[in-house]
């Protein structure tokens, strides 16, 4: 498995670079645009996520991004510095009295576009899977 390693503060200013360092990483391997769009969606949330309630706009606190590829799929893995969250507590995006707020979508945006996600050390490390061909 080829992978590579971003390490970031959390800081919104950042997230650019962990945009170009998805594009460099699906040209790199020859993902194409379909591909490349699904990594960068699922990783801009993923990584706002990590900075904004994960570390909760804390630049002193890192955002560790990591990108794997292998024959079948492309694994990513974002990891915050926080204390974790239970999915299961998020409101529905989908309810109604939900449907104009603000926020709330990014996690089921990550679910529609990744074939695969599980959460470890206590759901501050966010893992999804895109499969390949």
């Amino acid at each position: 498995m080829k992978s590579r390693k971003l390490i970031i503060p959390s800081t919104f200013e950042q997230l650019e670079r962990a945009i170009d360092f998805i594009e460099l990483f699906a040209e790199d391997h020859d993902l194409g645009d379909n591909m490349l769009d699904r990594l960068r969606l699922v990783g801009s949330e993923a990584i706002t996520n990590a900075i904004e309630h994960g570390n909760e706009l804390d630049p002193s606190k890192l955002v560790t991004f990591v990108l794997a590829v292998n024959e079948q799929f492309v694994e990513m893995m974002v990891t915050d510095e926080g204390p974790g969250f239970d999915e299961s507590k998020l409101p529905d995006p989908l309810a109604r009295e939900n449907l104009l707020a603000e926020g709330g979508r990014g996690v089921y945006l990550i679910h529609q576009f990744a074939d695969e996600i599980r959460y470890e050390s206590n759901g501050n490390c966010l893992c999804a899977r895109f499969a390949l061909g």
